[in-house]
């Protein structure tokens, strides 16, 4: 074979490699697209400096930022703006203050919540002190540790009447401060002589809830001192007092109205006013506590009491002890009267009877008992 046919045949075979491979890269499927991004170089030589700038917008200091309801936090954020120890200790002892003065209202039950009793109850009493005297312990205890010094003052009463118990106690700080407003606005008016009981009520009904108004009423009314005071050692409780007061409330305000007017023509109906007063109290009192009442108001009666109060002896032998003194009395206006008796059998039984009197009072008291009250008072009669 020469050369010619040897490179003819080269070239075929070249050809015919060069088709097949063409042929089978149109049969393979196509493979996926990669793409490559490519970043721009970082510039470095730029010779302005770049930065991020942060605006800031003044803004006064809150007394909130400060605020806390830890005590000892709050004393940091105090310090930490500079506030002097002094103002500092104003403020804590003025928060710590606010916040037992609110306790003593809620937790202490006070003799005068018990507005139905005339004399407070000594046990209940008692218990209020020790309470006030722990609750003040506590107060003091903790200034101690928050600001390191005991020297305190105790808590004062604040001027008006305490609004404290279930009911009072529970008045938010706004209505504490009208209530009060209003107690001094009726102090000056008394002062000049000018009390209007109607407009004090008609205020305080502006700020207080009918219940509200009534619990204070029923404590600090004239009304309703008068009533205790009438009913002395009766003790009715509560429900009974409520339920006489509303009767009686309205004939008192009326009655005082009446006082304050002076005029004669309208005696008649004072007097029915006086009346419908008495039936009221008869027909809430049980008969035998009427009967204590209208006792109560004898003279007499409450002489023997005062008698015994300074003898040192307990009350409840006043109602035998009258009822000896008014059957002796009894008696001696008969013997006394007696036309047959000539003078020596007047004194021979004025004498028994005033022996008779005697063991009666020493059976009652007992001879030491006797010899208080017959010593212990200028009169034993």
């Amino acid at each position: 074979m020469n050369t010619r046919v040897l490179a003819v045949l080269l070239a075929v075979s070249a050809t015919a490699n060069v088709v097949l491979a063409t042929l089978w890269l149109l049969a393979r499927p196509p493979r996926p697209m990669q793409v490559t991004w490519v970043r721009p170089p970082t510039v470095t030589n730029v010779h302005v400096a770049v930065r991020t700038n942060i605006v800031v917008q003044a803004r006064p200091l809150r007394w909130s930022d400060l605020e806390s309801t830890n005590y000892l936090r709050y004393i940091q954020n105090l310090r930490s703006i500079g506030c002097p120890e002094a103002t500092i200790r104003d403020i804590i002892t003025a928060e710590v203050d606010a916040l037992f003065a609110r306790r003593r209202a809620r937790e202490i039950v006070r003799p005068r919540h018990q507005w139905w009793r005339a004399e407070p109850d000594p046990e209940l009493a008692e218990a209020a002190r020790r309470q006030e005297q722990a609750l003040e312990a506590e107060r003091r205890a903790l200034l101690t540790r928050l600001l390191g010094t005991n020297a305190f003052p105790a808590l004062a009463e604040a001027v008006g009447h305490p609004l404290d118990g279930p009911v009072l106690g529970e008045l938010p700080e706004e209505t504490r401060l009208k209530v009060r407003e209003i107690e001094l606005e009726r102090a000056r008016q008394a002062a000049t002589g000018a009390d209007d009981e109607a407009a004090w009520r008609q205020r305080l009904a502006e700020v207080l809830s009918p219940e509200q108004l009534e619990e204070y009423l029923l404590r600090y009314s004239s009304s309703a001192e008068h009533l205790r005071t009438e009913l002395g050692a009766l003790d009715v409780g509560p429900e009974r007092f409520r339920e006489l007061w509303r009767r009686l409330d309205p004939l008192e305000r009326e009655l005082q109205a009446l006082q304050r007017e002076g005029d004669p023509a309208k005696a008649a109906r004072a007097a029915e006013l006086l009346a419908q007063r008495e039936a009221a109290l008869k027909d809430t009192l049980a008969p035998e506590e009427y009967e204590t009442l209208v006792l109560q108001r004898d003279p007499q009666f409450q002489a023997m009491r005062a008698r015994l109060e300074q003898a040192g002896l307990p009350e409840k032998w006043a109602r035998p002890l009258y009822e000896i003194d008014q059957a002796t009395a009894e008696e001696r206006a008969r013997i006394e009267a007696d036309p047959t008796l000539t003078e020596e059998e007047r004194q021979a039984q004025l004498a028994a009877m005033e022996a008779e009197r005697a063991a009666a009072i020493r059976t009652l008291l007992g001879p030491e008992g006797q010899a208080l009250l017959e010593t212990g008072t200028p009169a034993a009669r």
